[in-house]
């Protein structure tokens, strides 16, 4: 990604690839949901959406779907009401409370070592992957092999996108681009490169 992109300009790569999209039809751009039902959500769970992920389900799609085999989405839907209001799981009224990667096992375990930020190794898997990690989240994208990127929209890190990569490379990151020097991504950076990326399959 050369450039760190706004909302505004988001919006425009959005409106590019849907129109090129009309004509190969490779993916299925589902219906933005209503404001009325993202605030209903807001106010059930007393929370506030990141403004640029609220105004793309809500001004442009909740979910972008491949419509060829072989190919993964730019966003799975997302299900708002899949979430919990009264659970320890699941429920984005509590927080998120993770602020570094998460790596089970000792450094010395590391297969991977690029990550050039921050790392917390633990021994007690459970405590760290499985204790409401996914609290104060919502999940935009299954990358395969139970990879799974969401967005934080409960505690320290909102607004940033992680990923849940457990069961890969057995860790819980922080989504980073080491060409900035961000230890961040925000999901209006995370959802253009997905975008920008798919623009291939239209030629």
């Amino acid at each position: 990604m050369a450039t760190i992109m706004n909302y505004s300009n988001l919006e425009n790569v959005f409106n590019e690839f849907k129109l090129k999209n009309s004509e190969k039809n490779v993916f299925n751009i589902l219906n933005p949901y209503s404001k009325k039902r993202v605030n209903q959500f807001e106010k059930d769970f007393k929370i506030k959406l990141p403004d640029d992920f609220k105004n793309f389900i809500t001004k442009c799609s909740k979910g972008i779907l491949n419509n060829k085999p072989g190919l993964s989405n730019i966003m799975d839907k997302i299900d708002l009401g899949y979430y919990r209001k009264k659970s320890n799981k699941l429920n984005p009224s509590l927080e998120f409370t993770h602020t570094k990667r998460i790596y089970s096992g000792s450094e010395n375990q590391e297969i991977d070592k690029y990550y050039p930020y921050e790392t917390i190794y633990v021994n007690d898997h459970l405590d760290y992957f499985h204790n409401g990690f996914n609290n104060g989240v919502i999940f935009i994208k299954n990358a395969g092999c139970l990879t799974e990127y969401f967005i934080v929209i409960n505690g320290d890190e909102v607004g940033n996108i992680w990923c849940d990569n457990n069961s890969s490379n057995s860790e819980i990151l922080p989504i980073f681009d080491e060409k900035t020097n961000k230890s961040r991504i925000n999901f209006t950076e995370f959802i253009f490169k997905e975008i920008n990326d798919s623009f291939s399959y239209f030629q």
